[in-house]
């Protein structure tokens, strides 16, 4: 997945870059990371030839993956019981 990131500075300038990252979790922390320095104007995630628009102001430092992968191993315990 490809991140389209655009940031106001320290300086008050705007940049834009884009990055490459294999996993939504460590996407996200690394929004919030660039989140804790700068203000995020634009965020824009491109997987599988479907570019979607990500709320900025969701991002405000603090980590995603803890959470995330939290679920995840709710998630797979629930889908692992029997079903009755």
């Amino acid at each position: 997945m490809i991140l389209f990131i655009t940031t106001i500075d320290s300086k008050n300038q705007l940049r834009s870059f884009a990055c490459w990252l294999s996993k939504i979790e460590i996407a996200f922390d690394f929004l919030s990371l660039i989140a804790s320095d700068e203000q995020l104007v634009n965020v824009e995630l491109l997987d599988d030839d479907k570019r979607t628009k990500l709320p900025a102001h969701v991002f405000k430092g603090a980590p995603f993956s803890t959470s995330i992968l939290q679920l995840e191993k709710e998630w797979q315990f629930i889908l692992s019981e029997p079903v009755n």
